[in-house]
């Protein structure tokens, strides 16, 4: 059962009990074949574990966005990062907090590029994702106003872990920047986004991409070296460390 259906049901139930209850003489209309209202147990038990339902009557991490699905893990906890840069990225979805991209070469890429580039883990950087939560569908409509949302997340990091310093890859550029023409001006330089200093990299699912297309490898050579670049200009530029 769907755990909003099931509160529902449960409201409903009990809400009629209540009624009932103070209303011992109402009339409610039943038929032939069906039990007697006044022998009709109201007690209800769902389906749903307790624990899912306590769950889900806790405060939530955020409630701006009415159209998410669900959060995605690990994007609202408070733990300090060992340095003080974030990454920002972006999944469709991401069930395992302990991966940064849900496609294992993609992730594997991304690890490696970081690493070789500024000689940290992703890790020990702060990694968080543009849209903190999963949609049902990217709309043009939706994220005038679910990136805005999930922005005053990414502030509340900045001012809570001192941030310094901002790297964004890949898709979380795309829906950040639209246009494209624009974006791709702005990759590999030094710019100012959230109030603090900023560079933008192509992403690692890019070659994966060119790969899997079976690209020239002079076009994947040339992406790496953009892709490069643009990490090392965060590292110079950015984190001077």
């Amino acid at each position: 059962m769907r755990l909003d259906l099931h509160l529902q049901l449960r409201d409903l139930a009990q809400a009629f009990a209540h009624f009932l209850k103070e209303n011992p003489r109402a009339l409610v209309p039943y038929r032939s074949h069906e039990p007697k209202p006044e022998h009709v147990s109201l007690h209800f038990k769902g389906e749903l574990p307790a624990k899912i339902v306590e769950g889900a009557l806790r405060p939530l991490p955020c409630t701006l966005c009415r159209e998410r699905i669900t959060y995605k893990k690990g994007q609202f906890d408070k733990k300090k990062p060992e340095i003080p840069f974030l990454i920002l990225l972006h999944n469709s979805a991401r069930y395992d907090e302990n991966t940064f991209f849900e496609d294992p070469d993609e992730n594997a890429l991304f690890i490696d590029m970081i690493e070789k580039t500024t000689h940290f883990h992703p890790r020990q950087f702060l990694v968080r994702e543009l849209l903190r939560c999963e949609f049902d569908q990217l709309t043009a409509d939706g994220l005038k106003s679910w990136i805005p949302n999930c922005s005053r997340h990414i502030y509340d990091d900045i001012d809570r872990f001192n941030i310094r310093g901002l790297l964004i890859v890949g898709q979380a550029a795309s829906l950040l920047f639209p246009d494209k023409e624009k974006r791709l001006e702005m990759v590999g330089k030094k710019i100012t986004q959230y109030g603090i200093p900023t560079v933008i990299t192509p992403g690692p699912g890019r070659i994966i991409y060119l790969e899997k297309k079976k690209a020239p490898k002079a076009t994947i050579l040339e992406e790496k070296r953009r892709i490069y670049h643009a990490i090392l200009c965060f590292k110079n530029e950015v984190m001077k460390i």
